[in-house]
């Protein structure tokens, strides 16, 4: 299969643009290679439109309206897949600050299995609510910016309007993890490592085009899947900004596989786990061609899924859409698959999760056992360093 990548809303680092609050990936895969001959409906779409390329964001809804058949013709003949992925900037900076502070193996006084079990999601909602806009600004400034002392004076601002604001929140049990963990960073600021290190390559690789391109990665292995066809080449559209990131994403991933760690003696890493129950990606299936980073303007495939990603766009924003448009539109979304990276995207995966699980009387006495003895240690644990961090502010004063 081929496919070709292209991304909208990108503002780089500046995610706190209230005109894109989304950054979007589409994926347009095909059979056969898009960009091997003329496709003659193609060349009638830009005869009609009177363009040498098609710019859907140029030609606008209504001029584009008039070649709908030729597009759905072009869906059909070369049997045309459209995948989307799409990551909410805001929630991005809330996430990104989650997994900094209360990450376990960073900070000790989160319990263990709040954050490498699904009961991180329950967290992250209830952290996440104790922002305001101004907070989310701060967050991500304090996370980018070169300046360590900046970062960690503008982070321990943060954490002393949430540690006010959390003393309000209903839930007992999440008031206390939260006041725990909050306040351990708080005279640890150091240990979290909240600033990004490493100059401009490092914070690039931070940025959500990189961790929505990650989505991109796993969603061409998926739909390989899906089609039962093999990856032959992935064309991604040139820019100057994040193409050399998203080349060493990818041959990161692909180096992971167990074929290239034997070769240098390396155990072996069949699947991607982050913890019990979290999501993983078998890395067997990764894909192994290099990715390719070209000019829309040399690419039939990549003038395709521009015109594809900006409807979808469009659909999102609410904008209006003609009824030949949405036809286009409504065959896509038949067979695309996608992801989403948000608060409400998580909170709608994992609250279907929470509700089926089974009951306690499900598991036996010997597992439950355990299950109570790893969580008393763990407990036990945060009361000693909560009792020594209360000492030492103590002694401070």
């Amino acid at each position: 299969m081929f496919f070709y990548i292209d991304e909208s809303g990108n503002t780089g680092l500046n995610l706190n643009d209230n005109s894109q609050p989304y950054l979007y990936y589409g994926v347009l895969s095909s059979p056969i290679d898009l960009d091997s001959s003329e496709l003659p409906e193609l060349l009638d779409i830009r005869k009609i439109l009177s363009v040498k390329r098609i710019h859907a964001n140029e030609i606008g809804h209504e001029k584009l309206s008039k070649t709908y058949k030729l597009f759905i013709k072009l869906i059909k003949k070369y049997k045309l897949k459209f995948d989307l992925y799409k990551i909410k900037k805001r929630d991005y900076i809330l996430i990104s600050f989650f997994d900094q502070l209360f990450d376990q193996g960073l900070n000790p006084a989160v319990p263990w299995n709040w954050y490498w079990t699904p009961l991180r999601y329950p967290l992250l909602f209830a952290v996440s609510s104790l922002f305001d806009d101004e907070l989310v600004v701060k967050a991500w400034n304090a996370r980018i910016t070169r300046d360590q002392s900046e970062s960690n004076k503008i982070l321990k601002e943060i954490i002393k309007v949430l540690l006010v604001k959390v003393q309000n929140y209903p839930d007992m049990r999440a008031k206390e993890i939260i006041d725990n963990a909050l306040s351990w960073a708080f005279f640890n600021i150091e240990s979290i490592h909240y600033r990004v290190s490493g100059g401009k390559n490092m914070v690039m690789q931070i940025s959500p085009n990189l961790i929505g391109f990650q989505s991109v990665i796993f969603g061409i292995s998926e739909r390989s899947k899906l089609e039962q066809s093999g990856v032959d080449k992935v064309i991604v559209d040139q820019q100057e900004q994040f193409n050399s990131a998203q080349k060493w994403l990818t041959s990161i991933y692909q180096k992971t596989n167990d074929e290239s760690r034997r070769s240098q003696n390396l155990p072996e890493f069949n699947i991607l786990r982050i913890g019990p129950g979290l999501p993983e990606f078998d890395l067997r299936e990764m894909f192994k061609v290099p990715i390719e980073c070209v000019s829309g303007y040399k690419s039939n495939g990549l003038e395709i899924v521009d015109v594809f990603l900006w409807l979808f766009k469009r659909c999102n924003e609410g904008k209006e859409i003609s009824k030949e448009l949405s036809k286009i539109l409504d065959i896509l979304i038949k067979d695309g698959i996608g992801d989403e990276i948000s608060i409400s995207a998580l909170y709608f995966r994992w609250s279907r999760w929470f509700d089926l699980l089974p009951e306690l009387s499900e598991y036996s006495e010997e597992h439950l056992k355990k299950v109570k003895e790893c969580k008393d240690k763990n407990d036990a644990d945060i009361k000693k360093i909560m009792s020594a961090l209360k000492l030492r502010v103590r002694t401070q004063r």
